[in-house]
């Protein structure tokens, strides 16, 4: 078996009938867009290219439609993105961005407390019970953000074998469908955290 490391990932955008590649950082920002943005914006029509390197000195080049959708859900570059942010969270139990611990908390009104700004928790505080109930459930409830996130790794890799959390955990590695490989998860991850992070945190990670 061959374990890869990745150290490089670059993305471009082809717009269709151009024949003309650029970095998505820099035609996402020449339309003062974000870079998730252009991904999910439909009406961008053209193919993504993912430049790839290896620590073993292999580089490849993935192009995929942009539009083109995951076999469960989302466009395939979102698939392929967040499946990288779940491994991290899961891992490591930090929100990626903010490395905020996960966290148990006595309710809801205890969650959001902390997470919201002061004046969304206000305004959060002044809904009516049976509001808050219909739309996020019993605010009285306790909230688990380990054990939801637990939850959520093991429906995304029921669907996914021979990955597992053990491989992952133990072994440090997992097979990356989108890339075809087996993928050195703690010596890769940087490289797909600095990419997510730019995505979707332009104004902090310009130079990703």
């Amino acid at each position: 078996m061959n374990i890869l490391t990745v150290n490089y990932l670059e993305i471009t955008f082809e717009p269709e009938g151009t024949g003309e590649e650029t970095r998505l950082q820099k035609y996402a920002a020449d339309r003062g867009l974000m870079r998730f943005e252009v991904i999910e914006d439909s009406s961008f029509i053209g193919d993504l290219h993912y430049y790839v390197h290896y620590t073993n000195g292999e580089k490849r080049k993935i192009t995929r439609p942009k539009n083109e959708l995951g076999v469960s859900w989302g466009y395939v570059a979102d698939n392929f993105m967040y499946t990288w942010v779940m491994i991290y969270e899961w891992l490591y139990k930090v929100e990626l961005g903010t490395n905020t611990p996960l966290k148990r908390y006595s309710s809801l009104y205890e969650m959001y407390e902390e997470l919201l700004p002061p004046k969304e928790y206000e305004e959060f505080k002044q809904m009516p019970v049976e509001e808050i109930t219909t739309m996020y459930g019993s605010p009285w409830e306790p909230q688990d953000e380990i054990a939801r996130n637990e939850q959520q790794m093991k429906l995304f890799l029921e669907d996914i074998p021979p990955n597992s959390k053990e491989l992952i955990r133990d072994e440090g590695r997992f097979y990356d469908y989108f890339l075809e490989e087996w993928i050195d998860v703690k010596g890769s991850i940087e490289v797909f955290n600095n990419l997510n992070l730019g995505i979707h945190h332009e104004d902090k990670w310009l130079n990703d």
